[in-house]
């Protein structure tokens, strides 16, 4: 797991390599300037999986069929991250994320898919129609729960 939490650390993510349990997996938490918090898992035969959450706002748990539109489009036009809505864990609305590499550890692969993970973190949320209705912003965020 060396390699990756180097890899991370190039792209300017700080790691801290204490890390937690959650569900018998142990996680590390990244922290980017720019693309917030990352939560990241390395398991014993190599498969890295990405996890991050976003605040919805209280119009998001009175609209959830909406919300489900919404959820479905950043599905639709994403490569590889799934989205979902959390509404039913009051008292914090999330959209979820999650990103599984399955791939060898190569540079360049893993270069491209770290840049997807910002972008589906990123531009693919921010372009919504729904964005302004249902995220959370925070200046310098889009609300990184």
């Amino acid at each position: 797991p060396k390699k990756y939490i180097k890899h991370f650390e190039s792209h300017g993510y700080d790691v801290d390599l204490e890390g937690f349990d959650m569900g018998g997996i142990d996680w590390i938490a990244c922290e980017h300037e720019l693309f917030g918090n990352t939560l990241a898992a390395i398991t014993t035969n190599g498969i890295v999986m990405f996890r991050c959450a976003f605040r919805l706002n209280k119009k998001a748990a009175k609209q959830p069929k909406e919300v489900g539109f919404f959820v479905d489009r950043l599905n639709r036009e994403s490569g590889f991250t799934t989205y979902h809505s959390a509404l039913h864990k009051p008292p914090y609305f999330v959209l979820e994320l999650r990103a599984f590499y399955t791939g060898p550890y190569d540079p360049i692969f893993f270069d491209s898919f770290i840049h997807e993970w910002h972008v589906d973190k990123t531009e693919s949320i921010q372009n919504n129609p729904l964005f302004d209705k249902f995220m959370m912003q925070r200046p310098g965020s889009i609300g990184t729960a």
